[in-house]
Parts: structure tokens; sequence; C-alpha cells
């Protein structure tokens, strides 16, 4: 399963909206959006709190294979 449908795919099992989550995160739905389809990549603080509201965590949601922990999200600067 990809990214992009691991974070939608659990998005709508919970029965959230776009707008549901944007408003949770303190974000327009667009810039959610984008997080959805690959154009925004979260920061790591993001993707916490993605995974936070979505009850599940940070590598089921942005990692394609955790395994290999092949990263979706932006690390933020050292």
């Amino acid at each position: 399963m990809s990214k992009r449908t691991n974070l939608i795919s659990r998005r709508k099992q919970l029965g959230f909206l776009q707008k549901d989550i944007a408003e949770q995160l303190g974000c327009s739905t667009s810039a959610y959006g984008m997080y959805e389809t690959g154009a925004r990549t979260p920061d790591l603080n993001t993707a916490k709190q993605i995974a936070d509201i979505l009850k599940t965590t940070v590598e089921q949601i942005f990692f394609e294979d955790t395994s290999n922990k092949s990263c979706y999200f932006a690390m933020e600067p050292a």
C-alpha cells in the first residue's frame, strides 16, 4: 500500500473528512489535502499530529514499507 493510500484509507476508515483533520491540525483543508496527494510533505511534528488524530503511528501512515523505513515526511533541520 502506498503512503498516500495509507493516509486516505485510514482517514476514511475513521469516518473523517479532510476538513475534520485540517481543523484539528489548524491548517486549511487544501493544505491537508496536499499531504494526501503528495504535493506537500508534512514536517515531523505535523506527521505525529496526523498519526495521533488517526489513532495510529507515524510509521503506519507515512512509511511505505516499515521494514526498510522508506520515509515520506520532511525531516526537521537539526
